[in-house]
């Protein structure tokens, strides 16, 4: 399997959680399965939003995962 991907989301600024807290997803570190990663963004008024997609890594595939998140909201 190949190595790190680098997740992408709007607006910048926001925190990972989940499979991933720096925004980039090892499905050669992680392997076969279903990994949770979110997204959340904070626009310092009260508004707070956070995005979650399952990924699935399996061996036809692992390594070409790069998903990309992108929180819909008011401030995006």
């Amino acid at each position: 399997a190949d190595g790190v991907q680098n997740l992408v989301a709007t607006p910048a600024g926001g925190t990972w959680g989940g499979a991933t807290t720096d925004g980039t997803f090892d499905p050669s570190a992680l392997g076969v399965g279903t990994y949770n990663v979110t997204y959340t963004t904070d626009n310092g008024a009260g508004c707070i939003q956070t995005v979650d997609i399952d990924i699935i890594v399996d061996d036809a595939c692992a390594g070409e995962v790069a998903p990309t998140l992108d929180p819909a909201g008011p401030f995006t």
